[in-house]
This record gives C-alpha cells, structure tokens and sequence, in this order.
C-alpha cells in the first residue's frame, strides 16, 4: 500500500512538472480549428484530462451528439466548475427513457454572425467600418434631447436554457431525439419629454433597442448494435434553428424626423450529419467518427433615415439602403481513436484525425443606393488540420484513476483567396484580387493534459481536470479546470 501511494505521488508530480514546461491545455490542442471536437460534443472531467472529446471514448456525454445514446446510462451528472454549473438526470417513465439537462453552455455558431470577408485592404475593413458606423454603433441619429447614448449593439449570444432526450431501446438497435432550446434578448426604450420650464428644447422623442438571438436543434439518433463489423454504430441528424434580429429605432417629433436600423439573418437551418462505428479489433478498440457540418450565418440590414421628415429619403443626410452578407461553410471531420490495454490497469489511446473547412462570405454594402459607391468583398477560407495524439488512463488504486494526454498538431494548412470590388453606381470601378496561403510552422504546438478520477462510492464518479501554468500562484481554485460529478443508477 505504501508503495502505490509512494508511486501515485510521482506520476502526479511528473505530470504536474512536464505540464508546467510544456504548457497545458484542457481540449489537448492549440490551434484555432479544435480537429479533435465534433460538433455537438459535450466535454466532461474525464475527457478534458486526457485532452480528447467525448466522441473519441465510450462515455455517456455521447448522448448529447447522438440521444440515442441515452438508452445505453442510467446517469445523474453534473459540470461544477466549468466557468458556469450546469446537469441533469435521466429517468424512465411508462417504459420510455427521458432526460433534463439544464443550463448546458453555448458552443452554437451565433458568433459567426457579422464576420465580414477577409480581403485585400485588410479582414474586411471597408464593409466592416461602414456597418460600424451605420448599424451597430449608429446613435442619436436625429439629434434627440438627453439621449442616454443607446445604439444598435452587437449580436447577442444566445443562453442554452435546457436540453431534452427521450428514447426507447430494442433489440437491435435504439433510437433517441433531443430537443434543445437556446435563445436571448434585451430591449431598451428611452423618451425624452418637454419641459414646460425650458421652452428652448425643441427635440423631443423616443428611442429604441431591441436585440434576439435563438438557436434551437432537433436531433435524431439511432444506435445500431452487432451491425456487421462493428459492435456499436451511431448514426444521428441535427437540425439547427439559428436566427438574429437588432433593431435600433428613433422617432423625433421635431419635423416629424425618423431613423431606423435593422440588422437580422438571412440564412438557411445549420445541418450536421454523424457516423460513429465502434470496431473491437484484436489489438484494442477503434472508434472513428465523421461529420459533415453545413452552416448558414447570413445576415442583412436596411438602413431609413429621414431626417427632414417629408418621407421622401431625398436629403442629403437621408439614408434607404442596405447590406447583405452571405456567409456559408462547410466542415467534414474524421477523427480516429485506437484504445489499448497493455495491462490490465492501462489504457493506453492513439487519437487522429483530419479537419477539413471550407467557408465563403460575400458582403455588398451600398451607401445610398444609386448616388455613391457601393463596395463588394467575397473571400474564400479553406484549411486542412491533423493532429496526433497519446492519451493514457492508469487505475492506480480501485477508487483512483491517473489520466495525462500529450498532443501535437503534425499538419496545418490555411488558404485564403480574397476579391474587393468597387462600384461607382452599377459600374465596376475597380476589382482587386487576392490569394494568401499559410503553412504555419508547429514545432511548438504541443500540449500536456493532465486528470485524477475517484470514485468514493460504487456509484459516483469525480472526475477532475487539472490546470498547470507557468507563472501563477497555484491555489484549488486555480488549480481545478474542471470538476464532473456522475451518479449511476
């Protein structure tokens, strides 16, 4: 006994000291594109300490990539210090499984929302500017009294309220479905009112801010079992309900003057098909998932100010115009995940995979239609990501486990072709193009993951993912990255 606490102790330190000279991260990877995180993925204690997602290990987080996962844990759960606390529970009823989780959250694609095009003068800087200016930070447009300074704003982030599963299983295979409901909103009113003790105010009014957000997903899974080769295959659908709306309205009563600014989107339901066999082979068990993910962030706005008030829009400080902003992309994953047992308390993990992004954006903003320039800017963003990695799970003792994950970025390659065009009316005044390619060097792209699992009890798990940095007071806050708790039943 003494010696195992005597060895438990130097694999910790071990850990602790290589993540403190080679730098730590929780997903395992250092990159913009996260090559081993399908979307959808849900992480907990367990996998962040061994710096791979969910979908690469047999855990019942799958349930939130394919519902009908559901059907294989009988789990109460929950992420108590990931930044926010969140879980739920499962529960059967009249012989149908059902599942709540709450506050889970949001790892949706609102944020891609305005993204203007890469281009030529710089990541967009014309059409970016000009939106700025015109749209989101836009305020007191028509000169109203004591304006507490309200603008459009910026496009929310939606909250992730609730996720909801139920699913029955049969012989054969089980089939699940998942509900999740994400959204938020604010508004703001503001109304200046006359004085009768300062007759020299003239401009009175109201004004207004309104902002939505929602993005909610249906989800389909089915979960086939001995199919063929494979001893285990998800396959699931999901269906994204992405949308936005900021408005920012004023209305004066000094010449009947008016402006209002409305940006929203425009775009299609994000779709995201997964395929996840399971093979038990005779050196270990290989897990391999592929995605294919469609998202749709396109946007536009129109832009009426009439601040003489005779509703024609012919001043020359009237505005009736607009944007559009197309923004489509195209993500197909295939990761890799070949579990070993050396011996019996080791579990030894070899992860891979290859990321592949295409995204095109294409934005036209004309300042007052058919009297000034209009300026168009389309790019094209393609890149290609593989990782490697080694994750290793040690059950030290029966109630404790020992997890670590090294992982490295072997390839990447980002490519960007980018075309500005500008108008005088209708006409082409000029057109530049443009093609950037990036072959980062990644020597340094090498991440330490470190985790402890303790199960105090036959049925609960707590699993820790540990946070080791150079130059930094270490305290248990700091310390902890993560903390999952699981109850099985």
């Amino acid at each position: 006994m003494k010696v195992k606490l005597i060895l438990i102790t130097l694999m910790f330190f071990m850990f602790l000291t290589i993540s403190v000279c080679l730098g730590y991260s929780e997903n395992g990877i250092h990159t913009n594109i996260n090559v081993f995180n399908v979307p959808g993925t849900v992480n907990n204690g367990s996998s962040a300490g061994m710096g791979l997602p969910s979908i690469l290990l047999e855990d019942d987080y799958n349930s939130f990539n394919n519902p009908s996962q559901l059907m294989q844990y009988g789990t109460a759960y929950g992420e108590l210090w990931s930044g926010n606390a969140w879980g739920g529970a499962t529960f059967v009823l009249f012989g149908i499984k059902f599942g709540v989780f709450l506050g889970r959250p949001y790892e949706g694609y609102a944020p891609n929302f305005m993204n203007w095009p890469d281009t030529v003068t710089g990541s967009g800087s014309e059409t970016m500017n000009l939106f700025l200016n015109n749209y989101q930070n836009a305020g007191n447009i028509t000169a109203i009294n004591n304006n507490p300074g309200l603008t459009g704003g910026a496009v929310l982030t939606p909250v992730n309220h609730a996720d909801f599963f139920t699913g029955i299983k049969f012989d054969s295979m089980a089939i699940g479905a998942k509900f999740t409901y994400a959204d938020n909103s604010d508004s703001v009113e503001f109304e200046s009112i006359e004085s009768p003790t300062n007759t020299a105010i003239s401009n009175f009014g109201k004004v207004s801010k309104n902002r939505s957000v929602a993005d909610h997903h249906i989800t389909l899974g089915f979960l086939f079992f001995n199919f063929g080769p494979f001893r285990t295959l998800d396959v699931s659908f999901d269906l994204g309900l992405l949308s936005f709306e900021n408005s920012y309205k004023e209305n004066g009563r000094k010449d009947n003057r008016t402006a209002e600014n409305i940006w929203q989107s425009d775009n299609n339901p994000t779709l995201r098909f997964l395929l996840r066999p399971i093979m038990d082979l005779g050196i270990g068990t290989l897990i391999v998932p592929v995605s294919l993910t469609l998202i749709d962030t396109s946007s536009k706005g129109t832009r009426r100010h009439d601040l003489d008030g005779n509703g024609l829009f012919t001043d020359a400080a009237d505005r009736n115009d607009g944007f559009t902003l197309e923004d489509k992309q195209t993500d197909l994953i295939v990761d890799l995940a070949l579990h070993t047992k050396p011996t019996k308390e080791l579990k030894v993990i070899y992860a891979t995979g290859l990321n592949s992004s295409k995204r095109e954006k294409t934005s036209t903003i004309n300042s007052n239609l058919g009297t000034a320039n209009k300026i168009s800017e389309r790019s094209e963003t393609t890149s290609l990501t593989i990782p490697f990695g080694i994750s290793v799970e040690h059950q030290t003792l029966s109630w404790l486990l020992l997890r670590f994950g090294a992982h490295k970025i072997i390839f990447v390659n980002n490519e960007i072709k980018a075309t500005d065009e500008n108008y005088q009316g209708n006409v082409i005044k000029n057109t530049i193009t443009s093609t950037t390619s990036d072959q980062r060097d990644i020597t340094n792209e090498f991440q330490i993951s470190l985790g402890i699992g303790m199960r105090p009890l036959s049925k609960v798990d707590i699993d820790w993912a540990l946070n080791a940095a150079v130059n930094q007071t270490y305290t248990f806050n700091n310390i902890v990255s993560r903390l999952s708790l699981k109850y099985h039943y």
